[in-house]
């Protein structure tokens, strides 16, 4: 009998994790509303003796949630695309609320065969700064639709690129030293629909939609260290700044700087976090395990920081 596997919602990133779950081997079915060929068109369409082994939902962030609560009665593995549920207490609810399920947030960098880089390049006796950007040169997701739209997506750029950006951080630093630090944060709307470019990467923009979220933000920690001053770690993203900029920087000490390139993440890692997370393919399972809850729960709490703002 072959593996199963149930998305909800089948836009861009929808298509990605059809491509990555077939090349695991897994059997695709998909609830899509808007479009009747798909299998169901919502959740309550599919028969409860239907079983899967693993549901992504990456439908409008709106719809996560509920997307949740009903994908819940046909998978116990489900993966929750950024940015997660609206606020920490509805993520920490639904765990609770479900405990022996296997609920995770999607945090895919954290899969990049590159990641081993990233966790042996930091010595935090040696660092004196690091910076990690996700600045596009003009990268704007679908203006005019549920994208920009505040109410439906919870956020702009910090809810669609933070996310990133805190595994980044999570791979090179341990957790502990961050874990209760409260950042200052800063975000801001620079465009709208009528001086951003007609065509993006993403389509053509509707200029009778809303544009109401940031599209610019940055958030600065200090880390406390064992007989130093605290380290500065600073994470900036942007949809629409000219250049690009997909980068961790580091500066040491001694004046040498070492910049990591990363850029978008390659879809094998997709692939790689549902064997891990799904087949429970983890050498210690029951501290990654805890190490993720914990870690969806911080990055929900990070981006209420600039809900906040």
């Amino acid at each position: 009998m072959s593996k199963k596997a149930l998305l909800v919602g089948y836009g861009g990133i929808g298509k990605m994790y059809a491509d990555q779950l077939m090349r695991l081997g897994y059997e695709v079915e998909v609830v899509e509303p808007s479009a009747d060929h798909w299998h169901f068109q919502t959740v309550n369409d599919i028969p409860k003796d239907k079983k899967y082994e693993v549901a992504v939902i990456c439908c409008p962030n709106i719809h996560h949630l509920n997307a949740v609560l009903e994908v819940s009665d046909v998978c116990k593995n489900i993966l929750v695309e950024k940015p997660g549920l609206a606020n920490t207490a509805a993520w920490n609810r639904t765990i609770e609320r479900f405990p022996h399920h296997n609920i995770h947030l999607v945090k895919n960098n954290l899969y990049r065969s590159e990641i081993e880089t990233y966790e042996t390049i930091v010595d935090m006796d040696r660092v004196s700064k690091i910076d990690i950007n996700w600045l596009n040169k003009d990268r704007i997701p679908n203006p005019g639709t549920w994208f920009t739209t505040k109410e439906q997506a919870f956020g702009g750029v910090t809810h669609d690129l933070f996310p990133h950006l805190y595994c980044f951080m999570f791979a090179m630093l341990p957790f502990h030293t961050y874990q209760h630090t409260i950042p200052q944060t800063f975000s801001m709307q620079r465009w709208n629909l009528d001086n951003i470019n007609e065509y993006t990467d993403y389509g053509t923009i509707n200029k009778d939609g809303t544009y109401d979220v940031c599209d610019y933000a940055e958030a600065h920690y200090l880390i406390p260290r064992d007989n130093d001053e605290p380290l500065p770690v600073t994470l900036r993203a942007s949809w629409k700044e000219g250049y690009n900029d997909q980068a961790v920087h580091i500066q040491y000490k001694d004046g040498s700087k070492v910049d990591l390139q990363f850029g978008l993440c390659p879809n094998e890692a997709y692939a790689r976090m549902i064997t891990a997370i799904v087949e429970d393919r983890f050498m210690d399972h029951e501290r990654q395990t805890w190490i993720e809850h914990d870690l969806d729960q911080w990055i929900h709490a990070q981006l209420e920081q600039f809900n906040e703002n």
